[in-house]
């Protein structure tokens, strides 16, 4: 028996999962209580809880990462408002030129593009290319869109690479300094004062990061993040 989230993507293909709202203490209980009780004695036979198993397993197995992708650019693609789209598999970045084109061009009133793209940050030489530069610039520049970047990052690190785009609103660190288009400053958007809880939980993690060969550590005006790409898989 599955217990799942209502808020997992794969609630919406798991039908034979018994789907909780995983805030709700009372009704997660329920659920878990309920999927001992039809394992175990004469509430569902051996054979019917594999055949259930079977059965979300293959859901799983064939609605997976790569599918979900190819079926939302196949939606893209057949939405007449777009306009012919370029499908292509080289990377967000490129499909950057599509959009400053046909995104929602023929659409009246205004629209929003929000762009995550702290993983291409992992290579500098891709948003500093003059290609990119352009198509940003371009995005930025159409009246009738909103773009925004989102990312967990600072925002000396967004204000650095980003900050000359006037017309684009910048978000760091998830959420907690925004700058809008059109203004040179940033908002912080955490009003809580309270560090405490960072300054009991940062020795902590400094030490696991001592043990652990490779690992980083950045404490942020509301979070602490621990990385450990750079470790060796052992440890990472």
């Amino acid at each position: 028996t599955v217990v799942l989230s209502e808020f997992a993507g794969a609630a919406q293909e798991m039908f034979d999962a018994l789907v909780i709202n995983p805030y709700d203490v009372e009704a997660t209980a329920d659920a878990i209580h309920l999927g001992l009780e039809l394992t175990k004695g004469n509430g569902v036979d051996k054979e019917l809880r594999w055949e259930v198993s079977e059965r979300m397993r293959q859901t799983v197995l064939a609605n997976d990462a790569v599918w979900w992708a190819a079926a939302n650019l196949k939606d893209l693609q057949e939405d007449p408002s777009i306009g012919r789209c370029l499908v292509t598999t080289r990377g967000p970045t490129s499909m950057l030129g599509v959009f400053t084109k046909d995104f929602l061009s023929k659409k009246g009133g205004r629209k929003a593009i929000f762009l995550n793209m702290d993983g291409s940050f992992k290579d500098p030489s891709r948003e500093s290319s003059d290609t990119f530069q352009q198509q940003l610039r371009d995005l930025s520049e159409r009246r009738d869109l909103f773009v925004c970047i989102v990312s967990g990052l600072t925002k000396d690190f967004l204000q650095k690479r980003f900050g000359h785009f006037n017309n684009l609103t910048l978000v760091a660190e998830h959420g907690i300094f925004v700058r809008e288009a059109g203004q040179t400053g940033w908002k912080e958007m955490c009003f809580d004062d309270s560090a405490a809880w960072i300054q009991k939980v940062t020795p902590l993690m400094e030490l696991f990061q001592r043990c652990t060969p490779g690992a980083q550590l950045d404490v942020r005006k509301a979070s602490v993040a621990w990385y450990y790409h750079e470790c060796d898989e052992q440890y990472g």
